[in-house]
């Protein structure tokens, strides 16, 4: 039998800073999927820490058990992973509130996964909240913005240069 190579851990780091509220509303994922492909998220909670803990659990199983994985059309698979997610966690009559956590928060994401030698990076913003940036217990939840999603596909990933430049000059 031919020997399967294990593929390296993950190495991250992490940084937070829950600025002036007595909780962390914000989370951030870093695993491989089952196939071996690494996934990263970033989830930036709005009106709560519910919703972006329910993403970070959630959404990377849900990309990875999608038949649009399964049939290699990624970016679909991260449209279907963010609707999924959305759907599974708002309460009802807004959704399935299948995690019977759902509540009025929201969250922000960025993820990314690399299929070989290329990295589809995608994210879905939380509807603003109108007014000073308050959470309004009359407005409806809502965890992504599905429209807003934009999915992205760099490749060939292993022949970009190892240091993008960002807005302030630096290199990290």
């Amino acid at each position: 039998t031919p020997h399967q190579e294990t593929p390296p851990p993950l190495v991250t780091g992490t940084f937070g800073l829950k600025g002036d509220r007595a909780y962390m509303e914000d989370r951030v994922v870093a695993t491989r999927l089952p196939d071996g492909n690494p996934f990263m998220g970033v989830y930036d909670g709005h009106c709560g820490e519910a919703c972006a803990q329910y993403a970070m659990e959630t959404l990377h199983h849900a990309l990875a058990s999608s038949g649009e994985w399964a049939r290699g059309e990624y970016g679909e698979a991260l449209r279907y992973a963010f609707h999924t997610t959305s759907e599974d966690f708002m309460p009802a009559p807004y959704g399935r509130n299948k995690s019977g956590k759902g509540d009025k928060s929201g969250t922000t994401a960025v993820v990314t996964v690399c299929v070989g030698d290329t990295l589809h990076i995608a994210n879905a913003i939380a509807p603003s909240v109108p007014g000073n940036g308050e959470c309004h217990s009359s407005l409806p939840p809502a965890v992504f913005d599905i429209r807003t999603s934009n999915v992205t596909s760099l490749a060939p990933f292993s022949k970009r240069p190892r240091c993008t430049r960002l807005a302030n000059g630096t290199c990290p």
